[in-house]
Order: C-alpha cells, then sequence, then structure tokens
C-alpha cells in the first residue's frame, strides 16, 4: 500500500513538472513572438512613405533633328544636352506620377556632295527666266533649343531599401524657343538662262549671276513647328540620406511628329531675289527642294533625343 501512495506521488510530482515546464516555454514563445512582432511593427515606422518628390535633372549627350536625306547626302547628329525640374505625386510606395518643365537642345548637320539644279522665277525687270546654280559641296548646321512639358508615370521596386529600380514611361509636348541654320557652300555658280531670247547670262553679280566662289551664310530662323515625343527611362535610385535620393538611368524621347512647317516647303536651296538679286538667299535642306516644287531633299525632321540622365530628388 505504501508503494503504490509512493508511486502515485511520483508520477503526480512528474506531471506537475512537465506542465510548469510546458507553461515555462509557451510562456518564452510568447514573448519572442511579441518581440518579434514588435520589431516588425518598429520596422514598419521606419519605413516613410513619400507623398511628393521635388528634382532637378540633366540628360544627354545625343538629341539631334533627325531627317533623312536619301540619295542628296547625308545628315548625322552633334551633341544636345537637357535640363529640367520635376514635380511627382505619390500614390503609393511604387507608383507616381509627375509633371515637369525641361529646356533641351538639339544639333545636327547635313553634307551633300556636288549638285546642281534650277527652276523658273521672274527677274527684278519683271521678265521669267530659269535660275540656275551649281555647287562642289554643301554643309549645313542646324540648331534647336525646345522648352519640354513632359508628364510621366513612375514605378519603383523594394520597399524601404537603399537601392531601388525604376523605370517610367509618358509623354511630352515641345515648344520652340529658338532654332536657327547656317550654311556653307563650296563652289557656287550661278546663271540665268531667258527662254524667250535663248541667252544664258553668266554675269554680272549684281544681277545674281557669277562665280561666287565659297559662301557663308549668316544665321537664319529655323521656324518649326511644336514637338510632340513619347518618353521612356529606365535606372536605379539610390537613397543618400532621408528625403534625399539619387536617380542614374538611360532615357530616349522618341519623337511622334515632324516639326519642319510645311508653309515653307518647295524653296530652292540657293534662291534668286528680285529685290536683291546681287545678294543671294540660303534656304534650309528641310525647307528645299529640287525645282523648288515637289518632294523635298530631307522631310519628316524630327527632334529626337536619348542617352544619360542624372536627377537629384528631396521628397517629403
Amino acid at each position: 500500500m505504501t508503494t503504490g501512495l509512493n508511486q502515485w506521488n511520483c508520477f503526480t510530482l512528474k506531471f506537475k513538472t512537465m506542465n510548469i515546464n510546458r507553461s515555462t516555454c509557451y510562456k518564452h514563445s510568447l514573448i519572442i513572438l511579441l518581440v518579434t512582432m514588435s520589431g516588425f511593427g518598429l520596422r514598419a515606422q521606419e519605413i516613410r512613405v513619400p507623398q511628393s518628390e521635388f528634382s532637378f535633372y540633366m540628360k544627354g549627350p545625343f538629341a539631334k533633328l533627325s531627317f533623312d536625306l536619301g540619295d542628296y547626302g547625308e545628315s548625322s547628329s552633334r551633341f544636345g544636352v537637357g535640363f529640367g525640374a520635376q514635380y511627382a505625386r505619390y500614390l503609393d510606395y511604387h507608383w507616381s506620377v509627375s509633371g515637369g518643365l525641361e529646356i533641351q537642345t538639339y544639333a545636327s548637320k547635313a553634307v551633300m556632295p556636288a549638285f546642281s539644279d534650277s527652276y523658273a522665277t521672274t527677274d527684278m525687270e519683271g521678265d521669267d527666266f530659269e535660275f540656275q546654280y551649281s555647287v562642289s559641296s554643301y554643309y549645313e548646321r542646324e540648331n534647336l533649343t525646345l522648352l519640354n512639358v513632359p508628364i510621366k508615370v513612375q514605378y519603383e521596386t523594394g520597399v524601404g531599401k537603399t537601392v531601388k529600380f525604376f523605370s517610367s514611361a509618358g509623354f511630352a509636348v515641345g515648344f520652340p524657343i529658338g532654332g536657327n541654320y547656317k550654311s556653307r557652300i563650296t563652289g557656287l555658280k550661278t546663271a540665268g538662262y531667258y527662254p524667250q531670247w535663248d541667252a544664258l547670262l553668266t554675269s554680272p553679280k549684281f544681277a545674281g549671276f557669277g562665280n561666287w566662289g565659297n559662301q557663308h551664310s549668316a544665321k537664319m530662323d529655323l521656324n518649326p513647328k511644336n514637338s510632340y515625343a513619347f518618353l521612356l527611362e529606365v535606372g536605379i535610385k539610390h537613397n543618400l540620406a532621408e528625403g534625399h535620393n539619387f536617380y542614374g538611368g538611360l532615357f530616349i524621347d522618341i519623337p511622334l511628329n515632324k516639326i519642319n512647317n510645311s508653309d515653307n516647303n518647295n524653296q530652292s536651296m540657293i534662291a534668286y531675289d528680285a529685290d536683291n538679286p546681287g545678294q543671294l538667299i540660303y534656304n534650309p535642306v528641310v525647307y528645299a527642294s529640287p525645282g523648288a516644287q515637289g518632294d523635298g531633299y530631307a522631310d519628316k525632321m524630327k527632334a529626337f533625343a536619348w542617352g544619360f540622365k542624372l536627377r537629384y530628388a528631396i521628397d517629403y
């Protein structure tokens, strides 16, 4: 009887000990869970979702007036840069919409080998004749400055990370605030053919005819239209400090329309001026046509830009 009682007491003691240990284990587990959850809570408080962002940026170096000269010659790009400011509003941590203002320059050149042309016109005395000219080579440089107004949507990855990837897409309208061209002609010769008298005049220069040698035109207005473009950008966003970020990436501005003004088409590359025949007129290649009519030497001039973009931003 005593032995059975001792065994019962021993079993009861073991059971109480197991309950105590199990209770202690539950308490420890609960404490660990609470600490972990509080840690996540503190971490969530540290992740600050910005409401707005203001930034300054620069981009380049490739920005050209794109056009094709076909068999008449070739065009190539020169360097162009852009500077701008942008305001963004965050919809959540990943998405934001933005608008801004940007100054973007574009530069191109056109080179044409030896060619000749002619067109019908009227001289200073009102007589009809055919103005003829030939050149050994033709070089033209075009420059344009646009005030762009971009509107974009941006997506960025990562929550609370120092380095994130981002991409953006949008649309921009560009308003010309400056545009000019300047030409250089070598071996320029002009003549006037009067079919009514079957006469070809190769002089004098004050009448617009002669051997002009090498000529340089002054800077002349290009008079383009507004530009519309589709915008794409991808890159990395780096958090420098709280509220301060640096963006670096690649961009491309894809033109959606041609900006050469159709009202200026069908001009002669080298034109006779009846009011001042001793001073020739040098028209830009994007507005000039063989015979001063029909299809031009170049068409569909567009403002095209691509390269690298660097941006410093402050969010709040």
